[in-house]
Formats: structure tokens, sequence, C-alpha cells
């Protein structure tokens, strides 16, 4: 009778066991699905912010080789080009706190 009782406790055990398997195995596909959409959404921010400093920079080159460029002009245009770098920075910064937590 006591071995029934200690081989019924094992295998109640076993199958909790493999019911934690299954729930850890679910919880890493959620946090690996999850980092993969933000290193998607972190991409598309990228392409953008690389988009507008490329238009940026290429009006200043062309206002420049046109010579129809004034220093308040160029001003606006390179803290625009900063702004944009500072905020793609910020979002770097943010993606990495959310994949090290």
């Amino acid at each position: 009778m006591l071995e029934i009782v200690i081989m019924l406790i094992a295998l109640i055990l076993i199958v909790e066991l493999f019911r934690q398997i299954r729930y850890l195995r679910q919880k890493v596909y959620e946090i690996s699905s999850h980092k993969e959409e933000l290193t998607k959404n972190l991409i598309k921010e990228l392409r953008s912010e690389l988009c507008i400093i490329s238009t940026i920079s290429s009006g200043i080159e062309v206002n420049l080789e046109d010579e129809k460029i004034n220093k308040d002009s160029l001003m606006n245009s390179l803290n625009d080009m900063s702004t944009s770098i500072k905020n793609f920075e910020d979002k770097v910064n943010w993606f990495e706190r959310k994949l090290l937590s």
C-alpha cells in the first residue's frame, strides 16, 4: 500500500514537473517574440530617423553647392539633425532597458 502511495506521489510530481516545463517554454517563447517585435520596431525607427537625417543633410549640401544657404538656415538644419539623432539615441536606450528587464 505504501509503495502505491509513493508511486502515485511520484506520478503527480512528474505530471506537475511537465506542466511547469511547458509553462516555462511558453514564457520563453513569449519573451523571445516580444524581443523580436521590439527589434523590428527599433529597426523601423532607425530607418525613419536615418531618412530624416539624410534628407536634411542632402538639403544642406545642395544649398551649400548653390550658395543659397545662410547661417540661420544652416544652424536650423543642423539643430534638426541633432534632434533626430538624440531622439534615436533615446529610443535605443529605451530598447536596451527593455531587453535587459
